[in-house]
Parts: structure tokens; C-alpha cells; sequence
């Protein structure tokens, strides 16, 4: 007698279904895998634009002689296109770097130092400052200057669940150059 050969066609469909399921799983787990890592790098630009962003902003302001109020924006939010044009200006104990200025242009931060000098970016084109608000807390016997800085990441092609991540900071920092 002699025995059949190969498999029955249940065998087979058992098979397929089988290893079907496990390219499915295998499949979800890949996408789940890359989600995270476009999160992960998402929320590290905008964690690393903000940090240093906000530590050349408390550095330079540590080392005004002073706030110049005249030429200075307060309470407003300086990435609103209403306030363009609008900065925080220092006046620095160098002349070659007088007047420091903050401001924000297409969402990006922007210093220049000096009158003839450009303004130089802050933070890069991947992530984008939807508010820069200063405030003026200086009393009778200090001058202090309160930021709160918002950065968000840009979201290409509308994948928000995926590309969301936002940081904001808000901190005080007091003018040491006197």
C-alpha cells in the first residue's frame, strides 16, 4: 500500500493562515517600533531647540548692563505676526555688541549683536516658537526679566498624533552686569 504524498489542502490553508498571522503581528510591531522612534526624535528637536535656545537668551541677558525699554517688546508674544518687527533689546557692557537683540522671524528665534551685524537663528527649521513673551519684573533695586518660551515641532504632512510634541518654558533671570 502505498502512502499519499505532500500535504492535504487543509494542511496547506492551516499553514498559510498561520504564518499570515505572524507577518500581521510582526508587521504592527515594526510600525508601533518606527511611531516611537519618529516620537523620540520629535520630542528630543524640540527639547534640544529649546534648552539652548533659552540658556544663549539667559546668558546674554545675565550679561546686559541693561534692559533698553524704549526699544523693547513686554507682555506681548513675539512670534505672533502681529508683533513683528518687535524685540527685546540689551545694552551690553561691549559696544561691538551693543544693541543685543531677540526677536522672532517665521517661527524661528533670532539674536544679533551690534547695530550693523544679521540676525543669527536660535533654533532650526524642524522646530518652530509659537510664543516668546518677555516681561519687565525689574523693581527699585533689581532688574530682572521674565521669559516664557513655547516650541513646537513642525509637522510635516499632517501626521499629528505622530509628530506632536511641544515644550514650554517659562523661567526669570536677573541683569548681573551693573
Amino acid at each position: 500500500m502505498r502512502r499519499p504524498f505532500g500535504f492535504s489542502f487543509v494542511e496547506v490553508l492551516l499553514y498559510v493562515l498561520f504564518i499570515g498571522g505572524m507577518l500581521v503581528v510582526f508587521a504592527g510591531f515594526v510600525i508601533d517600533t518606527l511611531d516611537d522612534r519618529t516620537r523620540g526624535v520629535a520630542a528630543l528637536e524640540v527639547q534640544q531647540n529649546s534648552r539652548l535656545a533659552t540658556e544663549r537668551m539667559l546668558l546674554e541677558i545675565r550679561a546686559a548692563k541693561s534692559i533698553r525699554a524704549t526699544s523693547s517688546t513686554f507682555d506681548a508674544n513675539l512670534a505672533l505676526p502681529i508683533n513683528a518687527g518687535k524685540v527685546l533689546s540689551l545694552e551690553m557692557a561691549s559696544s561691538t555688541l551693543n544693541p543685543t537683540e531677540f526677536d522672532v522671524a517665521g517661527n524661528i528665534l533670532r539674536i544679533r549683536q551690534g547695530a550693523t551685524s544679521t540676525f543669527t537663528p536660535l533654533t532650526s527649521n524642524e522646530a518652530q516658537v509659537t510664543n516668546l513673551t518677555f516681561r519687565n519684573l525689574s523693581d527699585g533695586g533689581s532688574r530682572h526679566v521674565g521669559l516664557t518660551l513655547t516650541v513646537e515641532f513642525i509637522n510635516p504632512g499632517g501626521r499629528a498624533t505622530v509628530y506632536a510634541a511641544s515644550t514650554t518654558i517659562r523661567t526669570s533671570v536677573e541683569l548681573r552686569n551693573r
